[in-house]
């Protein structure tokens, strides 16, 4: 078992094949450099956390301008920029669930609805979140229709997707949901959190991050997502 990377049930068969390739000198594999999914504001995030800023944007990339209009003090925060933290209260009590972070979200729904009109559809918007508690709290909120359109589910759900926003709803209330939350590996001598990178690379357009900022800066990849968001 130990032969093909089989030392933790919790590793992927991805990094296993990686790991063998590596441990046996095989070139068998490579980092992707070029994307056509994202656009260039989404692209940094992932490039700064899990690429080494070796990822590069095709000419197939959607234009970061589209849907954002930086200079109207009347259009809403998704409009003003591609990536997006809010900070939420933290609810002690609740356990894999944070009800202000519902509240936010379906305010959020609303305006993306205005902002695509006509084209929102089943490719527009996702909701993730760690916790499947949270997603089933989010559901409830939504509408027969929404329910059919709007994609809310946890990471791992999520691979293989896309769609033009993501909303990410942390949903962490204290340090214990911290460390479940975040899943960081150290792969070329670089600390990856997996979840957070499938997260932030299936939005094309528009990614939004809600969470207490106190306990998310606590980890170190959260604290560079964050401060790289805020200072964009």
């Amino acid at each position: 078992m130990h032969n093909i990377g089989l030392n933790n049930l919790g590793t992927s068969l991805f990094e296993r094949i990686l790991k063998v390739c590596k441990q046996n000198y095989w070139n068998a594999f490579a980092m992707l450099q070029e994307q056509s999914r994202m656009s260039e504001d989404i692209m940094r995030l992932a490039n700064n956390l899990s690429y080494q800023n070796k990822l590069k944007a095709s000419d197939y990339a959607p234009d970061s301008n589209i849907h954002k209009v930086s200079d109207s003090s009347h259009s809403s925060i998704i409009t003003k920029s591609n990536c997006i933290f809010i900070d939420t209260k933290l609810e002690p009590f609740s356990t894999k669930t944070n009800f202000s972070e519902v509240e936010i979200i379906i305010d959020l729904i609303a305006e993306v609805k205005m902002l695509y009109g006509e084209s929102f559809n089943q490719k527009t918007l996702g909701i993730i979140s760690p916790w499947r508690r949270q997603c089933n709290e989010i559901l409830n909120r939504l509408s027969d229709i929404d329910k059919q359109i709007i994609t809310v589910d946890t990471v791992e759900r999520f691979q293989g997707s896309e769609r033009e926003v993501i909303i990410f709803s942390a949903a962490t209330n204290n340090l214990h949901l911290l460390d479940l939350l975040s899943e960081s590996k150290l792969i070329d001598d670089e600390l990856v959190d997996r979840k957070l990178n499938v997260a932030i690379t299936r939005a094309k357009h528009k990614f939004i991050l809600l969470g207490n900022y106190e306990l998310l800066c606590k980890k170190e990849v959260y604290r560079k997502l964050i401060k790289q968001i805020i200072e964009r």
